[in-house]
């Protein structure tokens, strides 16, 4: 009795299993014939923007216990401050914990202080507190008492 239940049992779970395959096939096959249809009535599809690579350069950075030349990968989000934490470590007195991000979005490099109690400056001029500004190649950004160039 108790293997009859248990072959009733493995039989109920396949059948389970084979119906959630074919809802998984039946949902992709949609999907294909919603592009393929999409495609043949012109409509295209926007490609997302192509991140660039991009790197921060120790200008100036002596003061704030860095070295002259030294550079710093710039990945899609990149924070800059003086916690561990940060993908820009700046060991300075004048930076906060979680001075400024750099992110690329809308297919463009923007820089944002995060409220630091020394504004993060662009190019010598201080950012607004949460309010990102447009950033380009060879930008300088000060934050504390080091100084990058931007190369994006």
């Amino acid at each position: 009795m108790a293997t009859e239940a248990f072959t009733l049992t493995i039989f109920i779970v396949r059948i389970g299993l084979a119906l959630l395959l074919y809802a998984f096939l039946f949902a992709v096959a949609q999907l294909v014939w919603r592009d393929v249809k999409q495609s043949a009535q012109g409509e295209t599809i926007p490609a997302a923007p192509r991140q660039q690579s991009a790197l921060l350069e120790v200008i100036e950075g002596e003061e704030a216990n860095l070295i002259e030349g030294q550079r710093f990968a710039v990945h899609t989000i990149t924070t800059i401050g003086r916690d561990l934490s940060n993908d820009v470590v700046v060991p300075d007195t004048y930076v906060s914990a979680e001075h400024a991000r750099i992110q690329f979005r809308e297919g463009r490099w923007w820089i944002e202080d995060l409220g630091a109690t020394n504004p993060t400056r662009l190019n010598g001029r201080p950012l607004s507190a949460n309010t990102p500004a447009p950033l380009d190649s060879g930008d300088l950004v000060q934050v504390g008492r080091a100084i990058f160039k931007f190369r994006g």
